[in-house]
């Protein structure tokens, strides 16, 4: 009797859980790596990050190459900077083809257009449109991600084709008062943000560790 009066208690602090409230449970996403499955702490923010630290490890072990290159002559100062900025402007134009692809792999996001949600919810369609315009943002695009907790993110590139990361419980009708002020706040953080400036702080920072290299002889 004790056992059951147990399980029942757990189930009844489970359906009491506060809806909305993020638990650690809700940040945890199953990975099946050689057909056994593993969980790993993933969210649209943390692959922004980790995107940046690969990036910039990136950055770094090539100017290691570079700056070799540069002591044998087989290149230039000018031409190493050159390369290390070309590198980061790839980088930078690439960076939500790889969201688009994280979100779609790891949160099975659906992308739909502002006029396929005015076809369900045309209320919400027509308040994003409109903060779309106050904010000179263009061809908004929502990624519908399936969590019991309230995701919202936003990425693109200088304000073209921008993604908008909603979880499917946001969508309700019940809830739009409630979600649409964050909803313009993420698209007002997103238009004064300029993920450039990062790539540009690596490219400041490599051609940095680039010198250093040279002037301590660390590379042959």
């Amino acid at each position: 009797m004790k056992k059951e009066q147990q399980k029942q208690a757990s189930a009844g602090a489970a359906v009491n859980e506060v809806p909305g409230e993020r638990s650690e449970r809700d940040d945890l996403l199953a990975v099946r790596v050689g057909g056994k499955a593993s969980s790993m702490r993933m969210s649209p923010s943390r692959i922004l990050k980790l995107y940046y630290v690969v990036s910039f490890l990136i950055g770094l072990t090539l100017e290691i190459f570079l700056a070799h290159w540069i002591s044998t002559k087989d290149i230039g100062m000018r031409g190493a900077a050159i390369i290390t900025l070309s590198l980061n402007v790839l980088l930078i134009m690439i960076l939500p083809l790889v969201l688009d692809w994280a979100e779609s792999r790891y949160f099975k996001a659906r992308f739909l257009g502002l006029a396929e949600i005015a076809k369900t919810n045309p209320d919400l369609a027509s308040n994003l449109e409109e903060q779309c315009k106050r904010l000179a943002i263009s061809k908004l695009r929502l990624a519908i991600v399936e969590s019991p907790s309230d995701v919202l993110f936003s990425y693109g590139l200088w304000r073209l084709n921008p993604r908008l990361v909603l979880s499917d419980s946001m969508l309700n009708e019940e809830d739009q008062v409630r979600m649409l002020p964050s909803v313009e706040a993420e698209l007002a953080r997103f238009a004064s943000q300029d993920r450039t400036l990062v790539f540009l702080m690596f490219t400041v920072v490599e051609e940095i560790f680039q010198i250093v290299l040279l002037a301590t002889h660390l590379v042959p």
